[in-house]
């Protein structure tokens, strides 16, 4: 290998006529104008800044050309272009990579309508473009009638349009690029974070990219149109945030997959809903996404923006998804102990706000910022994250269902004598309550007695001065768990857990309280009590105190230890 550095478009030019496969031709500081490279070279040769960005061009042309690298390289047009052209502007060429690069118009906040391209690809293969900063443009990037392409750790931002576009192309991972959310589109214009049209596209992977709006929320996500027709298109571990109906769309076409992405609607701004439209025969599974009402659709979480008193409200599930423009990413973390912990593009958020993600330009607290740098290796993508885990296998042990009404006597609480089935290692107590009152003390579940007798091991779950308490015990010790707030004639979901090292205490959904403890019910034959507490009880004599007053819905008991979101694909 020879490394030949130059100054100038002329030695540039001469120094490419001279060069050998495997060659660096290093760029000195400078400017270098326009230049058009004309090459076919049987394996790489690089066209590398010395210093990172250090060489300038107003605009790099590759026709027919093989085997060329650029690394490092600042496209900084004084224009804001004309008629659409790339920056980088490939075409009929083969095997070029454009990584670690900043192309940018004019930087003056003006975005023609027919203004630049960041990179363009035309009738080309094997290209790779990979950790680029691109701005200022009115398209980021756009590959048409092109195959073998591999788009990754990109970053862009202040667009008049799209941030990627593509049309016709096959063999495609789009992998790990970042929208940076700000859009300064023409009026009619029909924005997108990723847009496919034309003719019909196959074999495509669009992957861990992020885009959240900023300053405009009317931009489209992944939008896979055109002329229809698609094949083989997996879309999955994406995250999408803007006020558009359209979160991922795939107009027509066999093989489509959509799995484990978060998409989520800026709520207050343009629609209330962003959803995955997708043809007839398509798989959907274990995405998050936003409907006028929460619930679960299949595998899929479907999450309500607007109505705070939801069940599925957005604020109950995530750190702050209702922020509208100028979120990031740390708005969207889940809940922990929620379904949304588990749902949608989880994994991959987790890793990008710990700093392990993607090396996609931009920071973690929204991907805003940021431009090309570094290394990557362009050529093996990445594998795909493993699946969420499946719920435990568990065992219905106990069920109460229905609406139950108690007038805080205590002749009508329900004893339910003890059962084999209670006799085990680990288990869930899952309910809903509306209390009438709030600050006397009432039993809502218990399998107690007094002190620890018969072998301890007891629990009670119970209300007291605007307190949920949920006591667990071990053979001659106990801790007791609690969140405060509570407020009369209001429902609340409950869950409390244990199993061999923790008990857990889940209020609507949330995990509010636990403790690493030991307990199990396979010594405790104590009577089962529904609305009271039977803390003076034994198992020969049962003496009930503490009735509650309101409604207690569907009781549910099992022999493992769940979290919410499992209750919930178990239900």
């Amino acid at each position: 290998m020879t490394t030949i550095t130059v100054s100038n478009a002329s030695q540039l030019q001469s120094a490419l006529a001279a060069a050998k496969p495997g060659d660096v031709v290093l760029l000195a500081n400078g400017e270098y104008g326009t230049v058009t490279i004309d090459r076919n070279y049987s394996a790489d040769v690089t066209i590398k800044a010395q210093n990172p960005l250090g060489a300038k061009f107003d605009q790099i042309i590759v026709n027919n050309s093989s085997h060329l690298v650029f690394d490092g390289i600042h496209v900084d047009s004084p224009s804001n272009g004309t008629s659409g052209p790339g920056l980088i502007d490939i075409n009929s060429s083969d095997h070029i990579t454009v990584m670690n690069c900043e192309m940018n118009g004019k930087v003056d906040a003006v975005y023609p309508i027919a203004g630049w391209f960041g990179v363009r690809t035309d009738d080309s293969s094997f290209i790779t473009v990979a950790n680029n900063d691109i701005h200022d443009v009115q398209n980021g990037l756009s590959m048409v009638d092109s195959s073998n392409l591999v788009v990754r750790d990109n970053f862009v931002d202040r667009v008049g349009s799209d941030f990627y576009k593509f049309a016709a192309v096959d063999s495609v991972l789009i992998e790990n690029n970042t929208g940076g959310g700000h859009t300064f589109a023409a009026p009619d214009a029909h924005e997108d974070f990723m847009q496919f049209q034309g003719a019909a596209s196959s074999n495509v992977t669009i992957r861990g990219n992020v885009f959240l709006v900023q300053n405009s929320a009317g931009v489209q996500g992944i939008f896979v149109s055109g002329n229809g027709g698609h094949r083989n298109i997996l879309i999955e571990d994406n995250i999408i945030y803007t006020g558009m109906y359209n979160g991922i769309l795939v107009n027509s076409g066999t093989g489509i997959v959509v799995r484990d992405n978060t998409v989520l609607n800026a709520s207050g701004t343009v629609h209330t809903s962003t959803q995955i439209v997708v043809p007839s025969g398509a798989v959907v599974e274990n995405n998050i996404t936003t409907s006028y009402k929460g619930g679960m659709s299949g595998s899929n979480l479907v999450l309500d923006a607007n109505n705070a008193g939801s069940a599925y409200y957005y604020d109950k599930f995530l750190a702050n998804a209702d922020a509208g423009l100028d979120v990031t990413l740390a708005d969207l973390l889940p809940k922990a102990g929620t379904l949304a912990a588990t749902k949608g593009a989880w994994q991959h958020l987790n890793e990008l706000l710990s700093g392990n993600g993607s090396s996609s330009s931009g920071n973690t607290d929204g991907g805003q910022t940021g431009n090309g740098g570094g290394t990557t290796d362009p050529d093996t993508p990445s594998p795909p994250p493993p699946p969420p885990p499946e719920p435990e296998v568990a065992d219905l042990i106990y069920a109460l269902n229905g609406n139950r009404e108690f007038d805080g006597s205590r002749s009508a609480v329900i004893s339910v004598d003890h059962r084999r089935a209670f006799e085990t290692d680990q288990g869930t107590i899952a309910f809903s309550f509306n209390a009438d009152n709030v600050t006397r003390h009432q039993g809502l579940v218990s399998k107690d007695a007094n002190g620890f007798v018969d072998g301890g091991n007891h629990m009670t779950i119970l209300i007291n001065n605007g307190e949920l308490r949920a006591w667990f015990e071990d053979g001659d010790s106990s801790v007791r768990l609690s969140v405060g707030g509570l407020k009369a004639n209001r429902e609340y979901d409950v869950v409390a857990t244990f199993d061999h090292d923790t008990v857990k205490l889940f209020l609507d959904g949330k995990l509010v309280d636990s403790e690493q403890f030991v307990m199990n019910w396979e010594d405790n034959d104590q009577t089962l009590l529904i609305g009271g507490n039977g803390r003076t009880s034994t198992a020969s004599e049962t003496k009930i105190t503490s009735a509650f007053d309101g409604t207690i819905t569907d009781l549910h008991i099992y022999n493992q230890d769940l979290a919410p979101w499992e209750l919930a694909l178990i239900n």
